[in-house]
């Protein structure tokens, strides 16, 4: 499969950038300069030379009228990597797969989620007035539990394009290693009632997460074994 263009993840760069730092910043931690992420991009000739994430190899092409699109290797290892699932042209999945912030590494599974999910919600509202991200309105948020692994679920509504868009954002931890999906749709009942975004959500977290021993692009020394 095709690495996409930095492009695609330009914004998401920002926000994952804006999301480590109020980490660090809810964790109460000592932030140093050389850890914050930037926004640069990437030349062409390191594109060319993007490796698929092994993960990304064992995950389905096809599932639940999602069709996988292509990934995307920050160059900040503190990033990790973007990978891209449509539905249709307005509806489609983003998931990243990160290390967890040094501040909090130590933490338990239920600590990092529950603080992640905070620094989630600061993101957004920190992002709210930027070129960014337009005004957003919170609508729930919710906690699922699968197999004893946590997943935060918040959902909002915000104008895109001129399109009123529906998104869901889920953020869960294994070993270390954060996983965060965005799917962003049109705004109506029936996305909004819909279960599809769930069950899709928990099936590829729940395969990245057994088949995070394959990855390389994470092995970073910060990482160790699950509390």
């Amino acid at each position: 499969m095709k690495a996409l263009r930095p492009g695609v993840f330009a914004h998401i760069q920002l926000l994952i950038g804006t999301l480590l730092l109020s980490t660090f910043l809810i964790s109460c931690s000592h932030i140093q300069t050389e850890h914050q992420p930037q926004a640069a991009q990437t030349p062409a000739s390191q594109e060319a030379e993007q490796i698929e994430p092994a993960v990304a190899r064992l995950l389905p092409e096809s599932y639940l009228g999602f069709e996988y699109a292509g990934f995307y290797v920050f160059p900040q290892p503190e990033m990790g990597y973007a990978l891209r699932y449509y539905f249709s042209r307005h509806n489609y999945a983003d998931i990243f797969v990160y290390p967890v912030p040094r501040s909090i590494l130590d933490n338990s599974h239920r600590d990092i989620v529950f603080t992640m999910a905070s620094s989630t919600n600061y993101e957004i509202r920190s992002l709210q007035a930027s070129a960014y991200q337009r005004p957003f309105e919170t609508l729930d948020e919710t906690l699922l539990e699968i197999d004893g692994a946590l997943i935060a679920k918040m959902s909002g509504a915000f104008l895109q394009n001129n399109l009123q868009s529906f998104t869901l954002t889920y953020l869960s931890e294994h070993d270390k290693v954060l996983m965060k999906a965005r799917i962003t749709m049109p705004d109506n009942e029936r996305n909004r009632q819909s279960k599809t975004w769930d069950n899709f959500v928990t099936h590829i977290f729940t395969l990245i997460a057994s088949n995070l021993a394959e990855e390389s692009q994470l092995s970073a020394p910060q990482l160790t074994a699950t509390d």
